[in-house]
């Protein structure tokens, strides 16, 4: 083993350690479950603290200053087989270890699929999250993590494996970077390397390009969106992967809460958010810190020399070995305005809603359908259009987005992000959609307070607003 080989694939006890030690927890993370939940009775958690009847009026509150109090809302809804009662615990058992090798060969058959489906000679790819997804998250192809061109790039054909990379990379990359069984051609330079590539894509009657590189030949196509649907396929490490992912990144926000004091400013804020993120291990593309009237401006809020004085908002993308998830969080000092209530309620009602449609539907048009059925039943129609409800995420965020009579297919295992935005306030969470239908939030841990949203035979759990 060459030492100084970064080893990305981390053993299952690693993953669970990960998690534990940064934060200093001192327990595993595990779903509970209980097979003898009923219907009725498929959150024992905690006792709810009010309860609300469709169209969502309150009809009973008490105090919510618990940090992991609970909530319930009703909302009228066909009967669905509910998702509650998921078997799901971290065990090495249950993860299949594969050398880095084997990724590669598990990948290379769903482009070879590709390849003869579009009837194409070859693949390339060029872009960082098309080459991390090729390899699984193992490979990080990146130099400068502000482009999304990879510093190597992959040509890929029924039999071969090749990686194109500037000679002055290419023994890092060779040494540090790929597994044995990928072989590696090197230019004297990056624009010779485009020139060669071009020269090299001309020597294929077709081949499939997953940029607009300014290749010479004629003969080379995108890639279409059928190649992208099937990436978005997960598997088991990957599903442990993300898990971990989105209950870490919630217990850092629900850690860092008790340091929040009302003066503070939103930059000083994220500035603290973000070294936590990084050095926990984590990459941050997104976070949005806003307060108080600032919150409903904007779905991207970006943080200012504003001071807090009652209300806070964290919105957040966060990654790791490409994998991504995104998530918003609330948070309020003293009692909460009942008109805030109101809007948060909404919102969660709407996410409820939409979680359902992500088990049900065929096809993320018939998930957008439903979400605008939720607005609809609001009085709020003209909201779905001003921003996307969400959309897949994985290794690519929001290639696919809920949309209108969109026939692109829902998948499983893959994740997916809910974020439906109301009154200017978001209940975002990432979803797992799981291969026997059920569905979990993976960014929605066990400590932040909760809000049950009930659908009849469904108990949704949707983030409340953390009480500091």
């Amino acid at each position: 083993m060459n030492p100084y080989k970064p080893q990305y694939r981390l053993s299952t006890f690693d993953l669970i350690s990960l998690y534990e030690n940064v934060m200093g927890f001192r327990k595993a993370l595990k779903l509970r479950f209980n097979e003898g939940l009923s219907r009725e009775n498929i959150d024992v958690q905690q006792n709810c603290l009010a309860e609300l009847d469709w169209p969502l009026q309150l009809t009973s509150i008490e105090n919510l200053s618990l940090r992991s109090g609970h909530r319930d809302l009703a909302w009228s809804s066909p009967a669905l087989r509910p998702a509650a009662g998921r078997i799901f615990s971290i065990s090495s058992d249950r993860i299949g270890l594969k050398s880095a090798g084997g990724v590669c060969l598990k990948r290379h058959e769903i482009v070879k699929e590709y390849i003869t489906e579009a009837s194409v000679e070859a693949v390339m790819l060029t872009r960082n999250s098309n080459i991390q997804w090729f390899f699984e998250g193992e490979v990080d192809p990146r130099i400068d993590t502000s482009s999304d061109f990879g510093g190597f790039w992959l040509l890929i054909t029924d039999s071969m494996v090749i990686a194109l990379c500037p000679d002055y990379d290419s023994e890092r990359v060779k040494d540090e970077v790929l597994p044995r069984d990928v072989e590696i051609l090197s230019f004297s330079g990056l624009l010779s390397m485009i020139d060669s590539a071009s020269r090299l894509c001309s020597k294929f009657k077709k081949i499939a390009v997953d940029s607009d590189v300014s290749f010479s030949c004629s003969n080379y196509a995108p890639l279409d969106e059928s190649f992208y649907e099937k990436t978005q396929l997960l598997n088991d490490r990957e599903i442990l992967r993300l898990r971990v992912l989105g209950k870490l990144s919630e217990n850092i926000l629900c850690e860092f809460a008790p340091e929040l004091q009302p003066g503070m400013t939103e930059i000083e804020i994220e500035k603290v958010v973000r070294a936590i993120f990084i050095e926990s291990g984590l990459e941050i593309p997104t976070l949005c810190v806003a307060s108080d009237e600032r919150i409903s401006k904007s779905p991207y809020p970006v943080s200012t020399a504003k001071k807090v004085s009652k209300y806070l908002m964290l919105r957040a993308t966060i990654k790791k070995q490409g994998l991504t998830v995104s998530f918003s969080r609330y948070f309020h000092f003293g009692a909460v305005p009942h008109e805030i209530e109101e809007k948060h309620e909404r919102a969660s009602g709407i996410a409820a809603k939409a979680a359902i449609a992500i088990m049900r539907a065929k096809s993320m048009g018939e998930v957008y359908e439903e979400i605008r059925n939720a607005y609809i039943a609001l009085n709020a129609i003209d909201e779905i259009t001003r921003f996307s409800p969400g959309g897949s995420i994985g290794y690519i965020q929001n290639r696919f987005p809920f949309a209108p009579n969109s026939s692109i297919e829902m998948r499983s295992p893959a994740s997916y992000v809910l974020c439906p935005r109301i009154g200017g306030l978001f209940s975002e969470d990432t979803v797992l959609l799981n291969p026997d239908g059920t569905a979990e939030f993976v960014t929605l841990g066990e400590d932040f307070p909760k809000v049950k949203v009930r659908l009849e035979s469904f108990r949704v759990h949707r983030p409340w607003i953390m009480i500091i």
